[in-house]
């Protein structure tokens, strides 16, 4: 991930309410824009249960809805994370990073902060990496979803038929300090495509106001040629 490796803290014991609490946060923050009975097929609980859950959320300033015209039948609500939801998500040391960010920005070249934020990407690929010795792409790919979920980034993957694989990262850890300091989501990208050996493209970002970042990861194409 990003700099550092984010793990979740161990979970109290929860009643059925706070677990499925968690799950309707959850499911919003992967899935933006979803509806009551979209949330209740994933929960398998009626749409009374789940309205009851988000009526919860939305009096705690958690969630958001918006009408949403279809092209049949009456408009539904669609709902979405705001600004205090997504801070019940792991982002954690954004404080500490920025403030650490900043001091060396003070004393050192922008090079110079580049070069000392590619190490530490470099040496959390590191161990990474042997989890995805000898797989096939889409199984690094499966790793380092799994990795990064670790780390608190939400990750999944997706097989796209005639496309290739998509990474999906539904939370970003350091979400403050990515904003800071741009040129940690490029050090990860760059991560990426060592991790994988393949071609890594970001086809959504957070930073440019995507509601997660998005990658589509293909394998490099092999080009013949004449050999002496």
């Amino acid at each position: 991930g990003k700099i550092c490796a984010i793990l979740y803290s161990k979970r109290v014991s929860k009643t059925p309410m706070e677990t499925t609490r968690q799950r309707v946060l959850e499911l919003i923050k992967r899935h933006p824009q979803c509806t009551v009975s979209q949330l209740a097929v994933s929960l398998e609980i009626s749409g009374m249960a789940v309205r009851r859950h988000i009526s919860s959320l939305q009096g705690e300033g958690m969630i958001s809805a918006g009408m949403s015209r279809q092209p049949r039948g009456r408009p539904v609500l669609r709902y979405s994370l705001t600004v205090k939801g997504e801070a019940q998500f792991p982002h954690t040391y954004d404080r500490l990073a920025i403030q650490l960010l900043d001091e060396v920005s003070r004393a050192s070249r922008p090079k110079q902060v580049k070069r000392l934020l590619e190490h530490i990407g470099e040496k959390n690929a590191g161990e990474i990496a042997p989890r995805l010795a000898g797989k096939t792409l889409s199984g690094r790919v499966s790793e380092l979803a799994k990795a990064l979920t670790e780390q608190g980034y939400m990750a999944e993957y997706r097989v796209q038929r005639g496309k290739g694989l998509r990474l999906i990262e539904h939370n970003c850890a350091l979400s403050e300090v990515s904003q800071r300091c741009p040129v940690i989501c490029e050090c990860e990208l760059e991560m990426m495509r060592k991790l994988l050996g393949a071609r890594v493209i970001r086809t959504e970002h957070r930073l440019q106001g995507d509601p997660r970042c998005s990658y589509l990861v293909t394998p490099f194409r092999r080009h013949r040629g004449n050999h002496a």
